[in-house]
């Protein structure tokens, strides 16, 4: 991800271009982002980690929901994994807009 800001708009095609890509690679796993390391103290630890864990076929603002939800509950010191998986057991995969 780029180290200038982005809008949000900016910020969805690069995460739906990131996807794109990696649905084509073939690879098994892939991290699209992280957090970049601070050259200044580090903060305490969070205090909760959340995981969501989905295949996301397609994206909803449900998904989005859910992820802001638990975030807010658990407070300001809880992070976030959101593990995107390209394919599901349950059904086939379905093109969707990912914004």
């Amino acid at each position: 991800m780029p180290d200038a800001p982005m809008s949000t708009k900016q910020t969805a095609a690069w995460f739906a271009n990131a996807l794109r890509s990696f649905s084509a690679s073939g690879d098994a796993f892939r991290v699209l982002s992280t957090v970049p390391p601070r050259t200044e103290t580090p903060p305490p630890p969070p205090d909760s980690l959340i995981v969501l864990d989905s295949s996301f076929n397609p994206p909803t603002r449900a998904h989005a929901a859910m992820a802001s939800s638990a975030v807010r509950q658990a407070g300001p010191r809880a992070r976030l994994v959101l593990l995107l998986a390209v394919t599901n057991a349950d059904k086939a995969p379905a093109p969707a807009p990912l914004e």
